[in-house]
């Protein structure tokens, strides 16, 4: 579309892939830049960023990227190369890496004279998944409060619970499994931002959208079985959800879930093109 500006979330997981990418003025990848997270292996990904035409590059870490992970030293004993003064020499020209933390880029106004300020929040964290970075105990409540209200771009390594987060594998039960972080649905619920890019879950690559409606979030905790969240509290829930609806009006009435691991899985082999999405 002339005169918009794209987010490209093409690059949730490429493992030291360097996929093809659509023009656009941000470029985003939510983690997981390496196989092994090497010094060599994060410094080539890097510079592959840093040459692209985007007029913004966002990056956070992933599971993967161990060098990034300031505990490395102590967490990875065996495996060379993850020294701090190894991380300093890091070169990241023309990047915004995001850690826990926001940035607020300038961006035009299609077709007008002027720019727009849209904040993004970053953090690798995940869930506790065998011995890797970034990672939080499951049960640990570590996204309550965290993100910031006026967030208009959330990325993040490992995506929501219900969204971005199911690739199809089965519990023991014959039920599918629930890959995604329930905290951290909260909080997005909470927020409301326009867009959450995330990465991962191989298997769950594509576009989910959350509707604040009220109902849809009264029916995640339900499904998710959080305090309060029996039959008879889900109606009180939808009640006040209802009533403070209006007094936030200012956030978005959707929030859009993009989980852009291109790179395959058990599940899902097939090869997986750029998410491009027109943003205005």
């Amino acid at each position: 579309m002339a005169g918009a500006y794209i987010i490209t979330a093409t690059l949730g997981y490429t493992h030291n892939a360097t996929p093809p990418r659509p023009p656009g003025d941000i470029l985003i990848h939510a983690g997981d830049l390496t196989a092994h997270g090497t010094f060599d292996e994060v410094q080539a990904q890097l510079h592959w960023l840093s040459s692209q035409a985007h007029t913004h590059k966002i990056v956070i870490a992933g599971n993967h990227d161990l060098i990034l992970d300031e505990t490395s030293e102590m967490k990875f004993l065996t495996r060379e190369g993850l020294s701090a003064a190894k991380r300093k020499e890091l070169d990241w020209t023309g990047i915004h890496h995001l850690q826990n933390e926001a940035v607020s880029l300038e961006l035009p106004v299609p077709g007008e004279q002027q720019v727009q300020r849209r904040k993004i929040y970053g953090s690798p964290m995940t869930p506790e998944f065998g011995l890797w970075a970034f990672q939080y105990p499951s049960i640990r409540d570590v996204w309550t409060g965290r993100i910031p209200d006026d967030t208009d771009i959330l990325v993040v390594h490992g995506p929501p619970a219900l969204y971005g987060d199911c690739d199809g594998e089965k519990a023991p039960d014959g039920k599918v499994k629930v890959k995604g972080d329930g905290y951290l649905l909260r909080e997005i619920q909470r927020v409301r931002p326009m867009m959450v890019v995330c990465g991962h879950i191989h298997g769950a690559f594509g576009v989910a959208v959350i509707h604040h409606d009220g109902i849809e979030d009264v029916m995640n905790g339900l499904q998710m079985r959080w305090e309060d969240y029996d039959t008879l509290g889900a109606l009180k829930q939808s009640i006040w959800n209802k009533i403070t609806m209006g007094r936030n009006v200012e956030r978005p009435a959707e929030t859009l879930i993009i989980n852009a691991a291109v790179a395959p899985s058990a599940l899902r082999s097939e090869d997986k093109s750029a998410i491009a999405i027109d943003y205005h």
